[in-house]
């Protein structure tokens, strides 16, 4: 039977990859062109440690991403979504007995991309938010500090990320309000026509 200890001193004693061979194999071909085509990416990745490569990748992706065009009746749909999700996540929140120190960080981490694009406030998710975390019993157990440092970080962290798509059921509503108004008859007069 092999020693542990030798196998482990005999890992300590090798060389290191090289960094060319690990750059090779920690991007695809279209990264590289990418990373190549970018002189800000290109000098991160040539100063950062080969472990946080892809993640520098990833980062930057995300901030580069252009916004999809927003008409003002997708706006109107994304505000009743976003509305929609923060109802949603403080009712998942104040409903909470256990886990509610993660759980208020989550909700809020996945709202951020709701403030990242101005849909939502900062003020709309941390009283929102509160309210659950007061509800939950939180405050009481961790004090009401905790919640707005949670949501404060989270909103940071989650700054970077793309509006999510349009649920259908948003959508839907935005094409039977155009609907109801194209078929509106104003009052005191009959519908002319077929």
């Amino acid at each position: 039977m092999t020693d542990p200890n030798l196998i482990a001193n005999a890992f300590r004693k090798a060389l290191p990859a090289p960094r060319g061979l690990l750059y090779l194999a920690s991007f695809n071909q279209a990264q590289r062109q990418r990373i190549a085509s970018d002189p800000e990416l290109k000098l991160a990745v040539r100063q950062g440690c080969a472990s946080d490569w892809p993640g520098m990748v990833d980062r930057h992706e995300r901030q580069h991403r252009p916004p999809a065009p927003v008409t003002p009746a997708d706006a109107s749909a994304m505000r009743r979504q976003a509305l929609h999700d923060l109802a949603t996540e403080g009712d998942r929140l104040a409903a909470l007995s256990d886990g509610r120190r993660g759980a208020i960080f989550a909700a809020a981490a996945r709202l951020a991309k709701y403030v990242a694009h101005g849909v939502l406030t900062t003020g709309e998710v941390q009283e929102a938010l509160g309210a659950a975390w007061i509800a939950c019993g939180g405050a009481s157990k961790h004090g009401p500090g905790f919640a707005r440092g949670a949501v404060r970080r989270a909103l940071e962290l989650g700054s970077g990320d793309p509006l999510p798509p349009l649920a259908r059921q948003f959508q839907n509503q935005t094409a039977r309000t155009r609907v109801a108004v194209g078929n509106a008859v104003p009052a005191g007069r009959g519908r002319v026509g077929p």
